[in-house]
């Protein structure tokens, strides 16, 4: 699927459009704790609200869920290619990618959430069939909790596990060339994110990290021979992701909060694929170099 410029700048309006309509209240948690009481009967459960007529339940526990479409570019540190001869280079568009989030909060801010990621795409170089494809997924669960700074700003402090699998093909049928790296691991995952109330939403900022360990296999058929066939064992992985944006909420009478975020975020995953020899060229791929993701994320959720 081609990246559309116009089906993207769509999406964006619609969101801004939406988020115009959204009072200036934060979500469970993240909001200022100076509630007008107005012709309100009971104290604000949600703090810094303007429909705080919801009785308060102390220790009621709160669901979410929350979908992400992203618009991302896949990028490598030895260059987006199929080969190291002339023509085999090649650019990714702005791919769409997904990521769903499912969790429970408590009253005190700490909760459990589920998270899920998958990128699956193939870019056409040179001639027909010819190509580089990349298909991963991340599965992470984590526990977190929020803490309020002040009035304005507040963090999450996240930590967890993750498990992730990679594969990136890249196929020339005209030479007889393919080469394969795919891996498949596990490790802990942690990260902070900080949101401070601007307007009729608030800004948000997002460091997270992982490191994963696992099995490595890379494959390397150059002309019709088969080069490269092994497995490195135990191998270790580094994935950093950093992202930022604006999110607007709505909070109904009924205690119900619908949010919708837009922003960016880059990825870099450390030696997660490998690099073409640097004097044999194509005959031999065995240097570790990191791959990455970039672009736009639109996203909506609900909580309650």
């Amino acid at each position: 699927m081609k990246f559309s410029l116009r089906r993207f700048a769509g999406a964006v309006c619609l969101a801004l459009c939406a988020s115009s309509g959204f009072a200036g209240e934060l979500a469970d948690g993240w909001s200022s704790s100076n509630c007008e009481t107005g012709s309100c009967a009971t104290e604000c459960c949600d703090v810094g609200c303007d429909s705080c007529c919801v009785p308060c339940e102390d220790g009621a526990w709160g669901g979410f869920a929350e979908a992400e479409l992203m618009f991302l570019r896949y990028h490598r540190a030895d260059g987006v290619r199929m080969g190291s001869d002339a023509g085999e280079w090649g650019e990714f568009n702005f791919e769409p990618a997904g990521r769903y989030t499912l969790g429970v909060v408590g009253p005190s801010g700490m909760g459990f959430r589920g998270r899920y990621f998958r990128y699956n795409h193939f870019l056409g170089i040179e001639n027909a069939g010819d190509g580089l494809g990349v298909e991963t997924f991340s599965v992470d669960v984590e526990g977190f909790d929020v803490i309020e700074l002040s009035d304005l700003i507040a963090v999450e402090v996240s930590a967890g596990a993750r498990y992730n699998e990679f594969r990136e093909s890249m196929i020339d049928v005209g030479e007889a060339d393919s080469r394969l790296v795919q891996f498949n691991g596990m490790g802990l995952v942690a990260a902070l994110e900080a949101r401070r109330l601007l307007g009729a939403g608030h800004l948000y900022a997002r460091a997270r990290g992982a490191v994963v360990h696992g099995d490595k296999d890379i494959r390397n058929v150059d002309g019709g021979f088969l080069n490269q066939d092994f497995r490195l064992l135990d191998v270790n992985h580094g994935m950093i992701e950093i992202s930022w944006g604006y999110e607007t909420n709505y909070q109904m009478d009924n205690g119900m909060t619908f949010f919708a975020r837009t922003g960016v975020e880059w990825q870099n995953w450390v030696n997660f694929s490998n690099e073409f020899d640097g004097v044999l060229g194509e005959p031999f791929f065995d240097g570790p170099t990191d791959v990455g993701l970039a672009g736009f994320t639109l996203s909506g959720g609900v909580s309650y």
